[in-house]
C-alpha cells in the first residue's frame, strides 16, 4: 500500500470529524433506552439500501431499531453522519480510495533461493484434471448408490452440474442442507440449497434461529464436530461431485414425495464416493484414458526441472497409489520423472499422515508392490542407490525417525 499524503493522527483530531462523533454518541446515549441492535449480516449492501431493507425485516441485520415515533428520522441521521465521515475520510486521504486490492498482501517478503525442501501434492497441484473427471466421479458414486446401497434406478436420469458448487461449503447433515457459511460463523442468505432449490431468507432465519451457527456443531480439520457430523464442510476439488450428489438425490427424494432420513443419505453419500477412490475405480478409469482425464503438464515439468538443476530437494506426498502415480507422473514430466524426488510418499491417508506414528512405513517396488522388510532408516530412492536424504533438522533423514517421519519418507503407509 502507497504511504499516507498525511499522518494517521490528523483524521483522528480533524475537530469537524470529532464533532460528528459527539453528535452521533450523544444522540445514542439519549436514545439507549429505546434502540436495540440486532444480529449482523454480512451479505453485500448498498448504504442507501440498507437502512429500507432493515426496516421492513429485522433479520436483514446490522440495523437500529427504535419504537419511539421519530424513528426514521433517527436512522437517517445517523447514516447522514456516517456517510459524511466516510467521505471526509475520503477527502483527507485520498490514497485509500486509489489502493489496488490486488496489491496488498498479508504475507513478508520471502526469496525462493533460500528455500532448500520443496514439497508436493499430487492431485490438482503436479497434475492437473480436466472437468471431465468431476463428471467421473459423479457418475460412478451415483451407480454406486443405486447396485449397492439399492438407491432407486430414477437417480440415473441426473447428470453432473459443473457450475453448482464450489470449494468451501458447509453441509448440515441433519437439516440436508448446502451453504456459504463466512468466517465468523455466519450463514450467508441466499445460499442455502435444499436440493437444487434455493431456501428462502426467511426459512433459514426461522430454522437456525438467526444467521449464526454455534462453533461445536461446525466441522473441524477432520471433517467432525463434537456433537458428530453435524456440518460438514467440503474443503478440496474431489468434493465437488460429492456435494453435487447429494443436492441431486435429495432432489430426486423430495420431488418424488420419498420419506427419507437425511443422516443415512449423507453417510451413503460418503461411502459411495469413497468407493470411488479406495476399490481404485477412479484410477482405472483415468489411467485407460489418460489423455482425456489429465491435462499434459508442459508447467510442471518445467518447474521441477529448474528446483533440480539448482540443487533444491524435493518431495512428493500423495494420498494415490504409486500405480497412478507413476502413470500420471511419465505422462506429464517423462517416464524418469523420480529422478527429480528425493523422497516419493504414496498413499499417505493425508492429514492424520501428519500426526498418526502408529502406522509404520513400507517400501514401493517400481511395479508397485509392498514389501515386507522393515524399514530401519529413510533413503532416497532404491532405484538409483544414491545417498541418503538430508532432511531439514539437519541429519540424514531415518536417524532421527521424529525428525524424519513427519515430513519425508519414500515409503508409503
Amino acid at each position: 500500500m502507497a504511504p499516507l499524503s498525511v499522518p494517521l493522527s490528523s483524521v483522528v483530531k480533524a475537530r469537524d470529524f470529532l464533532r460528528r462523533a459527539s453528535v452521533l454518541c450523544g444522540f445514542l446515549q439519549e436514545q439507549s433506552p429505546s434502540f436495540c441492535l440486532w444480529k449482523r449480516n454480512f451479505s453485500s449492501t448498498r448504504d442507501d439500501q440498507l437502512l429500507s431493507q432493515q426496516r421492513r425485516s429485522f433479520k436483514h441485520g446490522a440495523s437500529v431499531c427504535s419504537s419511539s415515533s421519530n424513528g426514521q428520522d433517527m436512522g437517517q441521521r445517523l447514516w447522514t453522519i456516517y456517510n459524511d465521515a466516510k467521505r471526509q475520510t475520503k477527502d483527507v486521504i485520498p490514497d485509500i480510495a486509489s489502493t489496488d486490492p490486488d496489491t496488498i498482501f498479508a504475507n513478508n517478503e520471502m526469496s525462493l533461493r533460500d528455500i532448500e525442501i520443496y514439497g508436493f501434492d499430487y492431485d490438482y497441484t503436479l497434475a492437473f484434471y480436466s472437468r471431465q473427471l468431476h463428471t467421473l466421479i459423479f457418475n460412478i458414486a451415483r451407480d454406486l448408490l443405486i447396485t449397492q446401497h439399492r438407491y432407486p434406478e430414477g437417480l440415473r436420469e441426473y447428470e453432473y452440474i459443473p457450475d453448482f458448487a464450489v470449494r468451501g461449503l458447509h453441509y448440515d447433515v441433519q437439516k440436508a442442507l448446502l451453504m456459504k457459511i463466512d468466517a465468523f460463523h455466519y450463514i450467508q442468505l441466499g445460499t442455502v440449497y435444499r436440493g437444487l432449490n434455493p431456501v428462502s431468507d426467511q426459512e433459514v432465519v426461522a430454522m437456525y434461529e438467526g444467521c449464526h451457527v454455534p462453533l461445536d456443531i461446525m466441522s473441524d480439520f477432520y471433517g467432525k464436530s463434537t456433537q458428530g457430523h453435524t456440518m460438514k464442510q467440503f474443503m478440496d476439488i474431489f468434493s465437488l461431485p460429492e456435494m453435487t450428489l447429494l443436492s441431486c438425490v435429495n432432489d430426486f427424494f423430495m420431488k418424488h414425495n420419498i420419506d427419507y432420513e437425511p443422516v443415512h443419505l449423507y453417510k451413503d453419500v460418503k461411502e459411495a464416493i469413497r468407493d470411488v477412490h479406495v476399490k481404485g475405480i477412479m484410477y482405472r478409469a483415468v489411467e485407460a484414458d489418460i489423455d482425456k482425464y489429465i491435462c499434459y503438464g508442459e508447467e510442471s515439468h518445467a518447474v521441477l526441472k529448474k528446483l533440480s538443476e539448482h540443487g533444491k530437494k524435493m518431495f512428493l506426498i500423495t494420498n494415490s497409489p504409486f500405480d497412478f502415480v507413476n502413470r500420471g507422473m511419465s505422462y506429464i514430466v517423462g517416464k524418469d520423472w523420480r529422478d527429480l524426488f528425493d523422497i516419493v510418499i504414496v498413499q499417505a491417508d493425508k492429514p492424520s499422515f501428519f500426526n498418526d506414528r502408529r502406522k509404520p512405513f513400507r517400501r514401493v517396488t517400481d511395479k508397485g508392490a509392498l514389501l515386507w522388510d522393515r524399514i530401519h532408516k529413510l533413503e532416497r530412492d532404491k532405484f538409483t542407490n544414491r545417498e541418503t536424504f538430508t532432511s531439514s533438522c539437519g541429519s540424514p533423514a531415518g536417524e532421527d525417525p521424529k525428525c524424519s517421519t513427519s515430513a519425508i519418507t519414500f515409503t508409503a503407509t
